[in-house]
């Protein structure tokens, strides 16, 4: 799945969590052409409940990325 960000320090963050939770991931380009989103995002074959999860609940920094993302497939 494709994890779309809004903006390039969100993707970095969502880096971030994935990483320091041992979650497999790849920073890839964005699969839809618009002006939205930053450009890139996070892929991952980690079931959708694990990552939104440890994304949504994250609590350091800025805080959880709730809403700051969406999902494609």
């Amino acid at each position: 799945m494709y994890y779309i960000f809004y903006s390039t320090n969100d993707v970095f963050k969502g880096e971030e969590i994935l990483r320091d939770n041992n979650i497999d991931y790849k920073i890839v380009p964005t699969p839809i052409k618009d002006s939205v989103y930053c450009g890139v995002c996070l892929f991952s074959d980690v079931s959708i409940d694990t990552i939104q999860n440890l994304l949504d609940s994250n609590e350091s920094g800025d805080g959880p990325l709730t809403h700051k993302y969406i999902i494609m497939g």
